[in-house]
């Protein structure tokens, strides 16, 4: 079996080429698509020195592979940037690797790592129901619709797939800028931010119960021509940061008031950006049973209660109370 990846030395894709490793065989093989030379002591990797803009130059890498995880893109929601660098990011090598593996005869499944910022909410959704994946798509930021653009290529290539939607992916490792790092270092400061009653429910999932999930695309036969939201919990934004005072300052404590007026931004939250919206209301409240019975079948997903650690010890705050402020 031939596995070619793109992103393997992401934060995701990282923890994902563990777990794969433990599920191959010796005569496996994962070709990774890196623009750094990487050395790994397990043969049965092979680097491809390169990035997304040189893909061309492997395809007959990628004609000789079963499995193709395309896991690399420009991740961050808020990042400030226009709709030709998201589309050079996310859309259009999606696009090249779906031509060339038309060619293909031996592709069994491409696996895409897409977002939940493909789908978003409607102007008329009142968020008073979780996002499924029988949701209409109404991306509002440049980056969510590059999301939905290279789904779409996918979808409409006719070749098999699975589609992954992670919300908040959290974890060993994870980004500095992450969304739950920055929690963590507004808890470690007492920032007065951490301790306003902020009710919006958040989807989550632990960086290992997604790469567990990638891994079992392979060996689901159910996860074929599928698209899944990859969440395994929701919680509000109060509690995580409850839970993190906990951690680190070993008290849960006051929250201050907020006024909840979600009547009101139920109703405008199309006005505002998401990462704004999901603060008051469940914006990024998330429901797909099928993932956890279908790729997350030979394991217990993590809870935030369980992972939390990996979170705090990944801040660049932690063990050092010197630089709190």
């Amino acid at each position: 079996m031939n596995i070619f990846i793109t992103g393997a030395t992401g934060f995701i894709g990282q923890v994902f080429l563990k777990a794969l490793l433990q599920r191959l065989g010796t005569k496996d093989k994962i070709y990774l698509l890196s623009r750094k030379a990487v050395q790994h002591s397990d043969s049965r990797i092979v680097t491809l020195l390169g990035s997304l803009k040189t893909l061309a130059d492997f395809s007959n890498t990628l004609l000789e592979a079963d499995y193709v995880f395309h896991l690399a893109a420009e991740s961050r929601m808020a990042f400030k940037a226009n709709a030709e660098y998201f589309y050079l990011q996310n859309e259009y090598p999606t696009q090249l690797i779906v031509n060339v593996l038309s060619q293909s005869s031996r592709l069994k499944k491409i696996i895409f790592l897409s977002s939940i910022a493909a789908v978003d909410r409607i102007d008329q959704d009142r968020c008073i129901a979780p996002l499924t994946t029988s949701s209409p798509m109404a991306p509002q930021t440049l980056y969510g619709q590059s999301k939905q653009r290279a789904e779409d290529i996918i979808v409409k290539s006719g070749q098999p797939y699975v589609i992954l939607r992670p919300s908040l992916v959290y974890g060993c490792h994870m980004r500095s800028d992450s969304h739950l790092n920055r929690f963590t270092t507004l808890v470690y400061k007492n920032s007065l931010i951490s301790r306003i009653n902020f009710s919006g429910l958040v989807a989550l999932i632990h960086v290992n119960d997604l790469a567990n999930a990638l891994v079992n695309t392979i060996f689901s036969p159910l996860a074929l021509n599928k698209t899944y939201f990859a969440v395994t919990e929701n919680i509000s934004l109060r509690d995580i940061f409850q839970l993190l005072h906990q951690k680190i300052h070993k008290r849960g404590g006051w929250m201050i008031p907020w006024p909840q007026l979600r009547f009101l931004w139920c109703r405008m939250h199309t006005r505002f950006s998401p990462l704004f919206s999901m603060l008051f209301i469940d914006y990024y409240w998330t429901k797909d049973p099928t993932f956890i019975n279908e790729l997350l079948t030979n394991s217990t997903p993590i809870s935030l209660q369980q992972g939390i650690e990996d979170v705090i010890e990944t801040n660049a705050l932690s063990g050092r109370k010197d630089r709190i402020k």
